[in-house]
């Protein structure tokens, strides 16, 4: 979602099942961020039969996206659960077919930890305090 706000200011997301939009919904409003969601769709494909059905999973998420845009006025799309999109269909082909900015997640993951680690950061040492424990302490007395 930050990822997507540094770029946009209206995020249009898509979910694999309708079970999990106000699970993302609950997620986005305890952090604060549920008011750049215009909203959340989901796919409503799911399985073990996901890689067959590639062609109905791009078809089903080209429609997905461009109804974002067009009916919520979504200016970047984010779609959740990794094991479709980008596993199975491609982030680059969705944008290429709808016109929009549809992000990688699993690569902006993967290259956020990498700067992390080459830039020595981490989490607030302020916010996270270390404390200050034995082993003592996590033995039975």
């Amino acid at each position: 979602m930050h990822a997507a706000l540094t770029l946009a200011d209206r995020v249009g997301i898509t979910v694999p099942l309708a079970g999990h939009v106000p699970y993302t919904w609950r997620i986005l409003r305890s952090y604060g961020l549920d008011r750049f969601v215009s909203d959340i769709r989901p796919l409503g494909v799911y399985g073990k039969d996901i890689a067959q059905r590639k062609q109905e999973i791009f078809d089903i998420t080209t429609k997905l996206i461009r109804s974002l845009i067009e009916e919520t006025r979504a200016e970047i799309i984010l779609p959740l659960g990794g094991a479709l999109i980008p596993y199975v269909v491609d982030p680059a082909d969705l944008a290429k077919a709808t016109g929009a900015q549809v992000l990688n997640t699993k690569a902006i993951g993967i290259r956020f930890a990498e700067m992390c680690v080459a830039f020595g950061m981490t989490q607030s040492a302020l916010t996270y305090p270390k404390a200050k424990l034995a082993y003592e302490d996590f033995v039975n007395k």
